[in-house]
């Protein structure tokens, strides 16, 4: 198999096992400090999607009046005749599926999510970022070295439309508030390790694969179980 496809297999077990100026964006910020409206709604301009995601549905996540992002839904199939709550699993895509098309964002370990959710049923949500944004940072790092990355970056309206659909989620469905989980790969891991560097109340874990922060970022108040993945070859990151 190959070798990053048997990381993302092994994060989605481990998953499994584990049962604008509409604010500052500054860290520390919880869901109840950003006040302005924000909603859901169903994606109508939607491009047609593979079979295999076609159990996904597609929607538009709006964002104050200014800003929205598109985002696909999994919901797992013994939600409707269980009582229970669920778990949560955001899915941060990399720099190439930037858009608002609403299918791009399915790739890598998008699948994986899916084909063992009868295994470790979990809502699953993919949402795609935006050309003008780079997930939670204002703009693509400069610099890639953990060292001389910003300690305090510039954060983009997507760190604000991630809480706020997680929050939106919380109210629409019975999800698990303990139990919500973050992975990305890429421009997605970065975005992930910046989201428990800013947020650790919020995740009960983190995958990140061949991201990048600056360590300084966390401290001992951040104790979010981590697990990171990277290429000794990496030649960009």
């Amino acid at each position: 198999m190959n070798p990053i496809k048997t990381s993302l297999l092994l994060a989605v077990f481990t998953i499994g096992l584990l049962s604008c100026s509409d604010e500052d964006f500054a860290d520390g910020k919880t869901l109840n400090d950003l006040q302005f409206e924000y909603w859901s709604e169903p994606d109508k301009e939607a491009r047609p999607i593979q079979q295999i995601y076609q159990c996904t549905t597609p929607m538009k996540f709006r964002i104050g009046t200014n800003h929205s992002f598109k985002y696909r839904i999994f919901k797992p199939s013994t939600y409707d005749s269980s009582t229970k709550q669920f778990p949560l699993i955001i899915y941060l895509h990399g720099l190439d599926a930037r858009g608002t098309d609403n299918n791009a964002q399915m790739n890598y370990a998008a699948y994986y999510f899916i084909k063992y959710n009868k295994r470790n049923p979990a809502f699953v949500v993919y949402p795609q970022c935006p050309v003008d944004a780079y997930w939670k940072l204002e703009k693509r790092p400069d610099d890639f070295n953990p060292n001389n990355m910003d300690i305090l970056p510039n954060k983009s309206y997507m760190d604000i439309g991630i809480l706020k659909l997680i929050a939106d989620l919380q109210n629409t469905y019975r999800i698990d508030g303990k139990r919500i989980y973050i992975v990305g790969h890429s421009m997605g891991g970065i975005g992930t390790l910046d989201m428990i560097a800013s947020h650790p109340d919020i995740f009960a874990a983190a995958i990140s694969f061949c991201g990048t922060i600056n360590p300084n970022r966390f401290t001992t108040n951040h104790e979010v179980p981590l697990m990171l993945y990277h290429n000794v070859d990496d030649n960009i990151i």
